[in-house]
């Protein structure tokens, strides 16, 4: 437990929310949340880790708040707050801290770390407004392409939008506007925010004229200051992945720094979306024939240096890389153009178990090899303006631009190699392997291309080395952790410690009542390993489940399956219905909304993405209908091959991976009935191996402890 004096703040805190808070319901599970995070988080605690599932209405972030922010403050270290979702850090940022501090008396410094990309870079900006009246005039459109990496208008502008550029750089000037992307009024198109914004290899720094009024860098600034860190996964996991050698980029580095993973039950497969690498063989030849131009352009404008070779001897070498690299990639093509094997799906060439052929590695090996050798002669090149920018020789504003090319580049040699390198490599016996996969892809000229891609199959050890061991403390936490009862997945999945003196676990009780809603299984006949069978028969039932005054949320597990079962539906209830894909989730949601709200029957179908994140409390939704147990879909790549290599470790992939996986994928989708405390409905699977098949009872029992029916 904290020193006394950090518990009778916590106490105290408490004490004024639950007397002052408006709506507020004093909940055992809320206050031995905040007790376990507030144990976790003091330095003498044996328990360095947490794993803890706080359900629905428990008030988590709340909790979290309360039991770790005066720890964090008397250890003198931030709290970084690490969310899957958009929505959670808004709420944690706009709701929770200032309830915080309103209600507890506790005030803090907190801010949002977003990504480089959420942010303007100001020399792109000015670089696209001196070129706007060019562009629309149609003289700048010879400029598509030719200068990949740096700003430069790729095609005529868009009606209005050199006037929102100007715009946003008298709101930049004038300090009415911070350059935060998301805070701008009127939105960014998807294909503008590209061209103002900065990548870290386009990102020149402190050697930039405008970094002094740089968003990116006044962002981080704030977050060096803050006490409360407010991110996303995503983010958190590129810090550590670039951090790892000197500490955080961003972010604080994790030694000096306590954590809370929110939703956590998300941050492995961000993880291994993460650590995954892709790359096109054919699309490369475009920036490896504008990388002869970038070489000669910086040549032109790099000073003489005495001590060194000759600008033009440097460009020559480089360009000798770049041409290794494509004949290499020619080679890779001619080789996957003959031996391209497709699998039974017909959608890729992967290879069992990770393990790639012979032939695969070796040319693997002649492909990474000068990729590598290509991104340590661009490093060099680089390094070389670096040093004529902080000498101040040459013409210092051109070499600046060069910059960003150089970086674009680099960025693209670096992806090559690691992609190339690890399709090469083998892992020793016993370790997860790395998917690796070839997809053969039409361009839209007739030719055909090869993306190459490579994947991680586990993160446990790289998150165990790159956050567990070394943070100061974390909490893990979500509605839903545990699968089939435990959190053996979760630890497995995540790298957690297995020695419990590391880390505690343990789950609150809801302080909802599930027994006022029922969880009914129909009498059909059909197993859906029979998928036709079964998809028939599921036409049939749910016109006979779905009452037409009601609000039903239907799940489904493929998008085929979904659009063939609306067809078949009768058409008064098709008039009720929108299917996920028609327009955005959001806009689905308020028509939902809407036709309830007028005493409208409303049925939403949707797919793995609305089983959770969901929130349709009261009348919003009256019954939730499961077609099939969610299992994962076992020819995707990474899934396929961490099966393989389970069963070759003789473990049964089914028990170890697809079983836990759809356990946790049925709480969640089970858990858009009850949202509050006086929400009541029902519950329809519509697959019998819930009854039928031995894990059937170990999927039921994992669930809440709904009435139930089973027919």
């Amino acid at each position: 437990m904290p020193e006394p004096d950090i518990t009778d703040t916590i106490a105290t805190a408490y004490r004024r929310v639950r007397d002052e808070m408006p709506g507020f319901r004093e909940r055992e599970a809320q206050k031995r949340m905040i007790w376990e995070v507030a144990k976790a988080f003091d330095a003498d605690h044996p328990h360095r880790l947490l794993a803890i599932e706080a359900p629905t209405g428990t008030g988590k972030s709340l909790s979290y708040l309360l039991g770790g922010v005066p720890v964090a403050r008397s250890r003198d270290l931030p709290l970084v707050i690490a969310t899957a979702t958009v929505g959670l850090q808004e709420q944690i940022l706009h709701q929770d801290l200032p309830k915080l501090a309103r209600y507890a008396g506790i005030e803090v410094d907190a801010t949002v770390a977003k990504g480089r990309g959420r942010y303007l870079c100001p020399r792109n900006l000015n670089e696209l407004v001196g070129q706007s009246g060019q562009a629309e005039s149609g003289a700048q459109q010879a400029l598509a392409g030719e200068v990949l990496g740096t700003a430069r208008w790729p095609r005529p502008p868009q009606p209005g939008e050199p006037e929102q550029l100007q715009a946003m750089a008298e709101a930049l000037d004038g300090e009415r506007w911070g350059g935060d992307l998301d805070e701008w009024a009127d939105g960014v198109a998807d294909d503008l925010r590209p061209m103002i914004t900065s990548t870290s290899h386009s990102c020149s720094g402190r050697r930039c004229a405008h970094f002094e009024g740089c968003p990116v860098y006044a962002a981080r600034d704030r977050v060096a200051r803050a006490e409360v860190v407010i991110t996303n996964h995503d983010l958190l996991l590129a810090d550590l992945q670039l951090g790892e050698e000197q500490g955080g980029v961003l972010l604080p580095p994790p030694e000096q720094a306590l954590y809370v993973i929110d939703e956590g039950h998300h941050l492995a497969a961000k993880a291994v979306q993460r650590f995954a690498a892709s790359a096109r063989v054919q699309a490369a030849r475009t920036w490896l024939e504008e990388g002869e131009g970038v070489a000669t352009d910086t040549a032109a404008v790099l000073p003489d240096d005495t001590a060194g070779e000759p600008p033009d001897a440097e460009a020559q070498r480089l360009q000798e890389r770049l041409s290794e690299v494509a004949a290499a990639l020619q080679e890779a093509d001619t080789f996957l153009q003959h031996n391209y094997r497709a699998d039974a799906e017909g959608e890729r060439w992967r290879f069992r178990a990770g393990q790639a052929p012979d032939p695969v590695r070796e040319l693997a090996g002649r492909v990474a090899d000068p990729a590598r050798g290509l991104h340590e002669a661009l490093q060099a090149f680089t390094d070389r303006v670096y040093s004529a920018l902080e000498a101040q020789r040459g013409d210092t504003q051109e070499l600046e631009r060069q910059l960003p090319r150089l970086g674009f580049l680099r960025e693209r040699a670096a992806n090559l190699a690691t992609t190339w390198q690890l399709l090469g490599e083998q892992e020793a016996a016993g370790v997860p392997p790395v998917a690796r996969w070839v997809e053969r892809q039409a361009e839209s000229d007739g030719a055909v291309d090869h993306r190459v891609s490579v994947s991680p199959v586990s993160v446990a050890g790289e998150l165990a080395r790159r956050l567990w061991d070394r943070c100061a403390g974390a909490v893990i936490t979500s509605a839903t952790l545990r699968a089939l009862g435990r959190f053996d997945h979760l630890r497995s999945d995540l790298g957690l410690p297995e020695d419990d003196a590391l880390i505690s676990q343990g789950w609150l009780p809801s302080p909802f009542d599930y027994s006022r809603s029922l969880l009914h299984v129909p009498a059909l006949r059909s197993d859906p390993r029979n998928a036709e069978a079964h998809l028939a028969e599921v036409c049939q039932w749910l016109p006979e489940l779905l009452d037409p005054y009601e609000a039903a949320l239907v799940l489904f597990t493929s998008r085929q399956r979904m659009e063939r079962v609306a067809q078949a539906l009768p058409e008064t209830l098709r008039e009720q219905l929108q299917c996920q894909g028609e327009r955005s989730r959001e806009a689905m949601l308020e028509r939902h909304r809407e036709a309830v709200d007028a005493g409208q029957g409303s049925i939403l179908f949707g797919l793995a993405g609305m089983a959770e994140g969901v929130d349709l409390p009261g009348r919003y939704c009256d019954h939730v209908v499961i077609e099939r147990i969610p299992f994962g879909v076992p020819t995707e790549p990474v899934i396929a091959t961490l099966g393989e290599w389970l069963e070759d470790q003789q473990r049964s992939s089914f028990h170890t991976l697809s079983l836990p996986r759809a356990s946790l994928r049925l709480i969640q989708a089970c858990g858009r009935l009850v949202r509050s405390e006086d929400d009541r409905g029902r519950i329809t699977i519509l697959d019998r191996r819930v009854v039928t098949q031995r894990y059937g009872r170990q999927l039921l029992d994992a669930l809440p402890p709904f009435r139930r029916r089973l027919d």
